[in-house]
């Protein structure tokens, strides 16, 4: 009899109280509030980099593709102002920088989502809305008229990334600008 007394006590002992429980409850809750600003900084700081890595590669593309077919392969924004609406790769045997009738799509990325902007800068009088590889691999204006010098930046949450441009390539680094 003594002994099962002694196994019902300690069965019931074996479990958490409600107010342990509460307790690790709240505790996670508040360890869970303090690491969420750093969650948000490291989300944006790779939204930017996933956006930045995006473009990147559409003119990487761009450049093997004018490379491989011999032809002038131009990247153009969708919109006037900003490249967040999406841009496509597409030959342009002419060089004007407009995509006319028989002139293929290589690659269309649709707009970014969530508040990413993607804005150029090269300068007053060119708004690096398309921007052109020679068939020779050269980064230049639409119709071979000058070089490229300038940068589109990306922001999103007060955080900034850049591609930083000029006629013998394009980098990215971790701030609005190309120093």
């Amino acid at each position: 009899m003594k002994a099962s007394v002694h196994l019902q006590r300690r069965a019931r002992q074996l479990g958490t109280s409600l107010i342990e429980t509460l307790l690790a409850t709240a505790i996670a809750g508040v360890l869970g509030t303090a690491a969420l600003p750093s969650m948000s900084g490291a989300l944006t700081q790779e939204r930017l980099r996933a956006g930045g890595s995006d473009l990147f590669a559409a003119f990487n593309k761009a450049r093997s593709e004018a490379i491989t077919r011999g032809s002038t392969v131009a990247v153009a924004a969708a919109d006037e102002r900003d490249w967040s609406g999406g841009w496509k790769v597409f030959v342009d045997a002419n060089d004007n920088g407009v995509q006319d009738a028989g002139e293929a799509t290589l690659l269309e990325r649709p707009p970014v989502a969530g508040g990413l902007t993607m804005r150029p800068f090269f300068g007053a009088t060119y708004p690096g809305r398309v921007l052109s590889y020679s068939a020779t691999g050269r980064l230049h204006r639409p119709g071979g008229q000058g070089l490229v010098i300038g940068r589109v930046v990306l922001t999103l949450d007060g955080a900034a990334r850049a591609l930083c441009f000029a006629s013998l390539g394009v980098r990215s680094v971790a701030e609005a600008t190309c120093d």
